[in-house]
């Protein structure tokens, strides 16, 4: 009866039954660490290589690049919204009853002609005029009135023209 060697020792077939889940156990325990440490050397050389590749990508290949990088363009300032609805609502609220439909038709043409004249002024003004007065009339939500005679003013002292009103 032939047996089998366990560290060059040769065990009868009697033990080998009973040591059998024992050394199976540690054959796939050492089967397990093998393929840990090459799962670990494979994720840690596929990271490297992904990393090199995002390296490459970003910094190296641009610099080959023959494409011109557009400049940023200005933009010219647009003439702000505001709500003259809600403005002539909140103006028109604050008088008589009887007077309120009137105050807000009053208020909302004003607002239109100041719009309009702003419109027809808005190209000629210094765009650190047109900051200023936009910073200034902003903080109450402003309105087209009180932009267009802030312009007015700024286009005024530009000519040397002071407006002693505002």
């Amino acid at each position: 009866m032939k047996g089998y060697e366990v560290n060059g020792i040769e065990k009868p077939h009697s033990i080998k039954k009973s040591l059998l889940p024992i050394i199976l156990f540690q054959k796939i325990i050492c089967f397990l660490q093998r393929i840990t440490k090459k799962m670990i050397v494979s994720i840690a050389l596929f990271v490297g290589v992904l990393l090199l590749c995002f390296v490459v990508i970003k910094n190296i290949i641009p610099s080959f690049s023959t494409q011109e990088v557009e400049q940023q363009s200005f933009v010219p300032l647009a003439i702000p919204t505001f709500d003259l609805f809600i403005y002539c609502k909140e103006i028109s609220a604050s008088v008589m009853p009887s007077m309120r439909s009137e105050v807000y038709q009053r208020c909302l043409q004003l607002e239109s002609e100041s719009y309009l004249s702003i419109r027809a002024i808005w190209n000629q003004i210094a765009d650190t005029a047109k900051k200023k007065c936009i910073k200034m009339i902003r903080p109450g939500d402003g309105n087209y009135f009180l932009l267009d005679d802030c312009l007015i003013n700024e286009k005024d002292g530009e000519n040397n023209k002071i407006r002693n009103y505002f």
